[in-house]
């Protein structure tokens, strides 16, 4: 005899808390940095693999303006500004905040994931000056990360990976058949 369950939710709330749970989990040893070292270290990351392009000038239009990302579901953000053409850490009041939950950040890092189709999903925002937010955007997605950072663009990926099988379990277990 088969068990036909109608309500898949109520068969399997553990699974389904366990999944959403999963970003904090997988955050947490981000979790006990504590916040100055997580913009330090975020920030020598940027100024790390962008080098060429912050000597060359293409990131210039960031000097003097402050972006913020937050990460929503972990409760984790990183502020940052341009000053003679390296990133440092931003004090003053963001001009441009870009926000959305890290498995969102994670599937654009490795880009499975359009970031036109997550602002249009509303997946991620962009508020502030827009302008600023677009140029980013724009420059960010005309760097090949997989030529330039390979291993880490591999690192990326594999968590890509686990984002989408924990997407797809989710789905899988909250779409009614």
């Amino acid at each position: 005899m088969a068990l036909v369950v109608n309500d898949i939710n109520g068969a399997f709330p553990d699974l389904i808390r366990i999944l959403d749970f999963a970003p904090k989990v997988a955050s947490f040893p981000l979790i006990l940095v504590p916040a100055s070292l997580r913009q330090v270290g975020f920030i020598g990351c940027l100024n790390q693999a962008f080098n060429e392009q912050l000597e060359d000038g293409e990131l210039d239009f960031i000097e003097g303006k402050a972006l913020k990302i937050l990460i929503d579901d972990v409760a984790m953000s990183f502020s940052l500004t341009l000053d003679q053409s390296k990133f440092v850490v931003a004090e003053q009041e963001p001009d441009c905040v870009f926000s959305g939950c890290l498995a969102d950040f994670i599937l654009l890092s490795a880009r499975r994931e359009d970031p036109d189709t997550l602002f249009l999903q509303r997946r991620l925002m962009i508020e502030g000056d827009t302008e600023l937010g677009l140029a980013v955007k724009n420059f960010l997605f005309s760097v090949e990360p997989e030529e330039q950072f390979p291993l880490l663009f591999r690192f990326v990926e594999r968590f890509a990976d686990i984002v989408e099988v924990v997407a797809s379990a989710r789905q899988s277990f909250t779409t009614p058949t």
